[in-house]
């Protein structure tokens, strides 16, 4: 069972670098490309480009990405809820 720091931990290093993110989870479950890209419908060449920072990814791709590595529901709410305040907080600055 994951506790509340952990869970906010790896929500806030996803948000920080998501392509770091990805690489450091895919190695730690064991998954090979290949793996990823069946649980998440994305090609195993796009996640390589992904994890290498040779490609951005788009907040559909991040979603699948993190329903692949099975986060619940409330975790993924959790880091979307970070984004729009992140995205707020800057709107506000720009007005």
């Amino acid at each position: 069972m994951e506790n509340k720091k952990d869970r906010i931990d790896e929500i806030q290093e996803a948000l920080n670098d998501f392509a770091d993110f990805v690489g450091k989870r895919r190695k730690e479950l064991g998954m090979t490309f290949e793996e990823l890209a069946t649980k998440t419908n994305l090609s195993p060449s796009y996640l390589f480009r992904l994890e290498k920072g040779y490609r951005g990814s788009s907040l559909k791709n991040q979603i699948n990405i993190l329903v692949g590595f099975n986060w619940p529901v409330e975790k993924i709410l959790q880091y979307l809820q970070l984004i729009i305040e992140d995205h707020e907080s800057l709107k506000r600055i720009s007005d």
